[in-house]
């Protein structure tokens, strides 16, 4: 994760300088790093949607314990038996 961290630092340090040249100066050719910069950034915005994504379906999903029903949590559900209350009166 750091190197695409990196990678995006760097690319719009680059955006950025080309940007500032063209508009400053006029300079086409920089306006043209500019866009290839660019479209470097948009490619390297979809590996890094592509890995997030995959690493998010690796997760397993969380559930409800049974015990409580209210929290949650990554390990498989319990299976819960009802206890067998005894009646305090006698049935008639």
């Amino acid at each position: 994760m750091n190197t695409y961290t990196t990678e995006l630092t760097n690319l719009v340090t680059n955006i950025n300088t080309e940007l500032e040249s063209f508009y400053s100066k006029q300079n086409k050719a920089a306006a043209k790093r500019a866009r290839g910069y660019l479209r470097e950034m948009k490619n390297l915005c979809k590996t890094i949607s592509a890995d997030v994504q995959a690493a998010k379906k690796a997760i397993p999903k969380a559930t409800k314990c049974a015990p409580c029903n209210e929290c949650t949590q990554v390990a498989a559900p319990t299976q819960v038996t009802p206890e067998v209350v005894a009646p305090t009166a006698p049935l008639i």
